[in-house]
C-alpha cells in the first residue's frame, strides 16, 4: 500500500511539473515579444489608480527601456462620453444606427451588426492606451490569449477574453448613458438616444455576439502584437555592383536577394475568396475546404480572421461581405469543420 501511495504521489508531481513547464514557455514567449516589440508611448491614464499597477519594462527600437504601468486584467474599462461620441462619429454604420428608428434598434437581427460595431470600436479605442494592453493573442494558438493578472502572464481561451471585454464595455456604455450620471449631458442628442440600446441588445443575444466577434477580435489582437511584421512589403533597394564577366550566370544570385513574400493579409484573403470559385451545387463546407486547400501554408482560423478583417476594411463588395459573414459564422459554430 505504501508503494502504491508513493507511486501515485510521484505521478501527480510529474504531471504538475509538466503543466508548469508548458505555462512557463508561453510566458517566456510573450515576454520575448514584448521586449522586442515596436515602440510604445508612455500614455498616462488619469482615471487609473497607478498605485495598484505593476510596472513592465518595454524595450523600444530607437531608445532604451521604457517603463509602462500595465493595468491588470479584469478591471473595469473606463471611457468617457467623448470616446463614445467619437466612436459614433467615425463610423458610417453607427451614424446610420442613430436614424434607423426604435423598432429596428430593438430587433435582435437588425441591431446585431450595430452592436458588434460599437463593442469592437470601443475595445480598440481603449487599447490605444499602452497601459490597457493587458491581453495579446497567443502567437501559436489563434484560439488562446495571454492576459496580465497583476503578477505574470497566463493563458485564457479567446472566447472568455471576448466575453470579459464585451461585458465591461457594455457596462461602460450603460454608465456613460445613464440618466442619473453627468456624462450623458456631454453626448449629442442622436447618440444619447440610440447608444443606451446597445447594452440592452447585447444582453439579449450575448453569447451570439461573443461567438460572432471571434474573427474580428483575433484580427485586432494580432494587429496589437508588439513587433508585428508589416503587411505591406518593403521597397527593394537597388545597389550598384561592379561589372561581372558573366552577367547571365549571376542572375540566379540576384534573385536570391529578393525579399521574402509578405504574411497573409486581409487583401490576400480577399483575393483567395475571389479565385476560389463556388459551384451551384456546392455547399459552404465544401467551398471552405477547397479554399483552405488553396492556401495550405495558412491555418484555417487565420484565413477566416483575415476574411472578416477584409470585409470590415471594405476590401469586399457588398455581396462578398454578406457571404463572408455567413461563412465565418458557420465556421465558428463548427459546421464547416
Amino acid at each position: 500500500m505504501e508503494k502504491l501511495f508513493e507511486h501515485t504521489l510521484q505521478r501527480q508531481v510529474a504531471e504538475q511539473s509538466k503543466k508548469i513547464g508548458v505555462l512557463e514557455e508561453k510566458i517566456d514567449e510573450l515576454t520575448s515579444l514584448l521586449k522586442n516589440g515596436a515602440a510604445l508611448s508612455t500614455t498616462t491614464n488619469s482615471n487609473s489608480n497607478n498605485n495598484n499597477n505593476s510596472g513592465a519594462q518595454v524595450y523600444t527600437q530607437n531608445s532604451g527601456p521604457t517603463t509602462i504601468n500595465i493595468n491588470p486584467w479584469g478591471r473595469e474599462l473606463y471611457f468617457s462620453a467623448q470616446t463614445l461620441e467619437a466612436a459614433f462619429a467615425s463610423s458610417e454604420t453607427l451614424q446610420r444606427y442613430c436614424h434607423i428608428g426604435l423598432e429596428a434598434r430593438t430587433d435582435p437581427e437588425e441591431a446585431a451588426p450595430y452592436v458588434q460595431e460599437v463593442l469592437m470600436s470601443l475595445v480598440k479605442r481603449v487599447h490605444q492606451d499602452p497601459q490597457e494592453r493587458n491581453v495579446y493573442l497567443n502567437p501559436k494558438r489563434t484560439d488562446q490569449v495571454l492576459i496580465y493578472d497583476e503578477v505574470t502572464w497566463v493563458v485564457l481561451p479567446l472566447i472568455e477574453a471576448i466575453r470579459s471585454l464585451f461585458d465591461r464595455v457594455s457596462r461602460g456604455i450603460h454608465k456613460v448613458t445613464s440618466l442619473t450620471g453627468t456624462e450623458r449631458q456631454k453626448l449629442s442628442q442622436a447618440v444619447a438616444e440610440s447608444a443606451p440600446w446597445i447594452p440592452i441588445m447585447y444582453d439579449e443575444c450575448r453569447e451570439k455576439h461573443i461567438v460572432q466577434a471571434k474573427p474580428s477580435m483575433a484580427a485586432h489582437l494580432e494587429n496589437m502584437t508588439p513587433g508585428r511584421v508589416p503587411s505591406v512589403p518593403q521597397p527593394i533597394r537597388h545597389e550598384a555592383s561592379p561589372p561581372r564577366e558573366k552577367p547571365v550566370a549571376e542572375k540566379p544570385q540576384t534573385q536570391k536577394k529578393a525579399p521574402q513574400p509578405p504574411p497573409f493579409t486581409a487583401i490576400d484573403a480577399a483575393n483567395l475568396l475571389r479565385t476560389t470559385k463556388i459551384k451551384k451545387s456546392e455547399s459552404r463546407a465544401d467551398y471552405a475546404r477547397k479554399m483552405f486547400e488553396s492556401a495550405r501554408d495558412q491555418e484555417p482560423g487565420r484565413i477566416m480572421a483575415k476574411l472578416w478583417e477584409a470585409q470590415e476594411e471594405g476590401h469586399l463588395t457588398e455581396t462578398e461581405a454578406i457571404f463572408v459573414r455567413t461563412l465565418v459564422s458557420e465556421y465558428d459554430a463548427g459546421t464547416l469543420k
